[in-house]
């Protein structure tokens, strides 16, 4: 957390253009417990995070990271 009070992570689902936040984290690391929207089917999600201090965000978003996730 290097010094700040929590980070912000947000997520796309598959081809979705809208960025969702999914958590205000205070611990690392964070764990992403969200089903996928079609069970049993692989997914792509993209995550990007940055820091809060005092519930104001902190500097610019972090690299986007992508992953294909599967229940």
């Amino acid at each position: 957390m290097q010094g700040h009070d929590q980070i912000e992570i947000q997520s796309q689902v598959g081809l979705g253009i809208d960025w969702v936040v999914i958590a205000f984290d205070t611990n690392s690391p964070y764990l992403d417990a969200r089903a996928p929207e079609v069970p049993n089917l692989p997914e792509g999600r993209r995550y990007r995070a940055r820091f809060r201090d005092n519930d104001v965000p902190f500097g610019t978003w972090s690299d986007t990271v992508s992953v294909t996730a599967q229940a």
